[in-house]
């Protein structure tokens, strides 16, 4: 799969260590301690965004997150707050910051004055969270935490123990959950799950359950061959705009505090690009112009234009766009770079929790119902796989359908998103142009039917992948 943002961000950062890491430090272990802070940092901090740091960012980071929920390994709690420190200069000194974030020099006097108390902090079990604090005993009893029948055979013999020894060894925890003095705990993966006692067997039984291939019952496809799907992929809307941004920015262009193109520059870049602007209103921001927000973004995330907060200048990867978009490109890089695309279009990595868990219930349901169908489908009938998605969501009928309405309005965007990147061909209501939704809106949903593209299908088959479903190919 493509390399995200932070993947990126990373690799650079650690050829960017390689130049100024402190003695006795390697470049890997300092990129090893970024990606633990910033991985917690999204999952449990709501923040996906590698390069946007707010104003109690680094606090948050170093104290909720890392205290709570990170185990102490490659040197966290000893070396954490230089590794931290070195990740903020390198986005200061590559431009790499969002718009939107604090300046460098409040950043660091936020570190410093976390940085005292970190380490004790680090060393404090009354601060962990419940994974944490098994996780940090089993390993300072020779426990290899990695290994899950070494790991579970140690909660094992905790489970066992009395209650007044767990209870000690929960502290502050049992306050805010007595039922913990009585709970089993079983170790699921990289999850310290507490279960109710005697249902343990139910638990281990549904965790099996969850670990099988899903059985959706997709039909074996079969692919076009890679310099087809290379040839479509480069022709795609959505990579041609791309490549046209790039080109746009060289060799820089000034930017707006959200760094993104303002007023005339953006009108301007509108034009260029060929994304339809508001005839009634002088546009003024990005958020004027949602299609364009929505490029621009993927534009930045891709790398292949770098925004500062001064000036956009086309990234490590725009050579790679326009070569693409100019079919030059090898079928491997296009591809691979097409499936960025794909992926942001079908994965809202800055929702979090619930609304995330909800648009990618919805997103799945249609695109199951067109890789599943392999043929035109209805709105009628992606409408009625949305029904059966979130039937299982809310016994109430009215609260179900506003699940479904709010599933075709994120629908009409997603088909919109797949049509300009060359995934799928709508018919019959007329397609979105490449501009718009509406004519998709506007017609009989039971006339409109949209199918997979052959790269549609290829895309589809790696997302439906990545989500843990089994997508045979035909076999010669």
């Amino acid at each position: 799969m493509p390399m995200n943002l932070t993947d990126r961000i990373l690799a650079d950062f650690e050829i960017w260590c390689a130049r100024h890491a402190a003695p006795g430090d390697s470049p890997e272990r300092q990129s090893q301690r970024a990606y633990m802070l910033l991985d917690g940092r999204a999952r449990w901090g709501g923040r996906a965004n590698p390069l946007l740091w707010r104003s109690g960012d680094v606090h948050a980071v170093l104290y909720n997150i890392a205290v709570r929920k990170l185990t102490d390994v490659c040197g966290l709690a000893e070396h954490g707050v230089e590794t931290l420190r070195a990740y903020l200069e390198y986005l200061e000194q590559e431009d790499r910051f969002h718009a939107s974030s604090a300046k460098l020099a409040a950043l660091l006097r936020e570190l410093e004055r976390a940085a005292a108390q970190f380490p004790a902090a680090m060393a404090d079990p009354r601060r962990y969270a419940m994974a944490k604090r098994f996780m940090t005993a089993a390993r300072e009893a020779g426990v290899d935490v990695a290994d899950d029948s070494a790991m579970q055979a140690w909660l094992d013999r905790f489970n066992a123990c009395p209650a007044a020894e767990r209870a000690e060894f929960l502290g502050p925890l049992c306050d805010e959950r007595p039922e913990l003095v009585t709970a089993q705990f079983v170790n699921d993966g990289a999850v310290i799950a507490a279960v109710a006692p005697g249902r343990i067997a139910q638990y281990r039984a549904s965790a099996i359950a969850r670990e099988r291939p899903c059985a959706c019952g997709y039909p074996p496809v079969r692919l076009a061959p890679p310099e087809s799907l290379a040839r479509d992929a480069a022709s795609a809307l959505t990579l041609r705009r791309l490549a046209a941004i790039a080109e746009w920015c060289a060799p820089g262009r000034a930017v707006g505090r959200q760094g993104a193109p303002v007023g005339r520059e953006l009108a301007q870049l509108c034009g260029q690009v060929g994304v339809e602007t508001p005839a009634a209103s002088k546009i003024k921001t990005m958020g004027d112009v949602p299609e364009m927000e929505h490029l621009w973004q993927l534009a930045v995330e891709q790398d292949v234009v770098r925004a500062g907060r001064r000036t956009a200048i086309p990234g490590p990867r725009a050579e790679l766009s326009i070569k693409t978009a100019g079919n030059e490109a090898d079928c491997e890089a296009t591809l691979e770079l097409w499936l960025s695309a794909f992926q942001v279009a079908v994965i809202d990595e800055e929702a979090q929790g619930a609304q995330a868990e909800q648009l990618d219930q919805m997103v799945k349901a249609v695109v199951a119902e067109l890789y599943r169908t392999q043929g035109p489908v209805s709105l009628d009938a992606i409408e009625r796989a949305l029904e059966r998605a979130v039937s299982h969501e809310a016994d109430d009928h009215e609260v179900s359908e506003l699940y479904v309405t709010a599933g075709m309005q994120t629908t009409i965007g997603l088909l919109g998103h797949l049509h300009r990147c060359a995934a799928v061909s709508i018919e019959a209501g007329g397609p979105p142009g490449g501009q718009s939704t509406d004519a998709v809106q506007e017609r009989d949903p039971k006339r409109v039917r949209v199918e997979l593209t052959p790269l549609g299908v290829y895309g589809a088959r790696e997302y439906l992948i990545g989500t843990g479903c089994d997508a045979p190919l035909v076999v010669a």
